[in-house]
Parts: structure tokens; sequence; C-alpha cells
């Protein structure tokens, strides 16, 4: 636990035993049954409430695979795009060849970050923390994990203007 911030440290030491920071990762993409995987870094499937807001089930309470999730965040530094990483441990084949067939796709692999207090006496969620939202850069499979990079969209790979202004769209530019 020594890669833990001062703030992370303070936190855990005013926790209660059985309180403990869940993460969250959301992975979608068109190509993923029902558009989505959801895992958490538990035991057990857990029940978590979505942010107001989120890509997918706005407010809405839903499922997650609960497996091992690795999450290293980016260091703070001056690179001006960090990257984080995740490594899903015990994901089963049927995961693979959705993953391995979105790779090969144009579409982006976009990705949610949830973290959350939860309870493993009550086996609840006490509430959300934060959600991060990503876009999947890199990833390598292997027979039981999924190990991948993913950072903020950057905004230099991206069309400006976002919208294409006509007439039609937008009368009062005449």
């Amino acid at each position: 636990m020594s890669d833990l911030t001062p703030a992370q440290k303070e936190a855990y030491a005013r926790a209660d035993s059985t309180t403990i920071l869940l993460t969250a990762l959301e992975i979608r993409h068109s190509l993923f049954p029902d558009g989505r995987f959801r895992f958490a870094n538990y035991e057990v499937n857990v029940t978590l409430t979505h942010e107001v807001g989120a890509p997918l089930d706005s407010g809405a309470t839903v499922t997650y695979e609960g497996l091992g999730v690795d999450m290293r965040e980016p260091v703070l530094s001056q690179e001006v795009d960090p990257s984080l990483t995740f490594r899903l441990d015990g994901v089963s084949g049927y995961a693979h060849p959705y993953v391995a067939a979105a790779i090969k796709s144009t579409e982006v692999i976009a990705c949610t970050a949830r973290y959350y207090q939860f309870d493993t006496a009550l086996n609840a969620e006490l509430g959300q923390i934060k959600a991060y939202y990503y876009e999947v850069r890199n990833i390598v499979i292997n027979h039981t994990t999924l190990s991948f990079s993913a950072g903020t969209p950057n905004t230099k790979n991206q069309a400006f203007p976002k919208s294409n202004y006509t007439a039609q769209t937008n009368p009062g530019l005449l």
C-alpha cells in the first residue's frame, strides 16, 4: 500500500473495517453483448448505481460481474496525455472473441472507471465517489486476462467544428 496518496491513506484510516473502495469498470462497444461488459473488483457480482448522465443506464441500478480488477492510475506529470492501465483477471473466454472483433473495428472502445464506497458486511453500496470516462488505446488478450491502457479523449484527433452548420440546421446563420 506504499503507492497510495496521502489523501487515500487518510480515507482508509477513517473508514470502518468493513468499508472498502470498490473499483467498477464498464467497457463499451457496439460489438459487445448489450453494447458493454461490466466488471467490479469483488468476489461476487454486485449491484451498483450509475451516476446521472452516464453513457449507459444513467441513474440506474445495474449489476457488475465480480472478478479481479487491477487499475494503475496515471502518475501526475508534465505529460500531455497520460494513460492508465487496467488488468482484468478471471475473464473467461466468452469475452475474448468480442474484444478481438472490437479491436479490428474502427469504432472507439470506450470505458468508464467508477469508484464506490462499499460495505462488505452489508454487501451494499454506500455511495459513488467518482466516475472517469476514457477511450481504450491498447489491449492485450491472453487466456484468462485482459490488459489494456486507456486515456482521456484527445481533442487533437477530433474534427473542428464537431457539427456541420448549415442553413437548415441553424437558420439564424443567414
